[in-house]
């Protein structure tokens, strides 16, 4: 898979400025700040898709040494198998 060229970049860009754009919580209506700062959440929002970098939106790995969502159910299809494996 090579480079991907300028325009699909900004193509996949204002995709998901787009779709950030649909967040109910980011509509004007729920928005207090000026229109200025919602644009600049609203592309921040496009990059990185976490609105801010508190405890309740970032890594629970990092703030409670707690494994992700994804490590648990991975761990539980791992005992479940275990088990299967243990009667087969």
């Amino acid at each position: 898979m090579g480079k991907k060229s300028r325009a699909e970049r900004r193509h996949h860009h204002n995709r998901m400025i787009d779709k950030v754009k649909k967040f109910d919580w980011l509509s004007p209506k729920y928005w207090f700040w000026t229109e200025e700062e919602r644009q600049l959440h609203i592309k921040k929002m496009a990059e990185t898709r976490k609105p801010c970098s508190c405890y309740m939106c970032g890594n629970p790995r990092k703030h409670w040494k707690d494994k992700t969502m994804q490590e648990h159910r991975f761990d539980e299809k791992m005992k479940t198998d275990w088990k299967d494996d243990e009667r087969g």
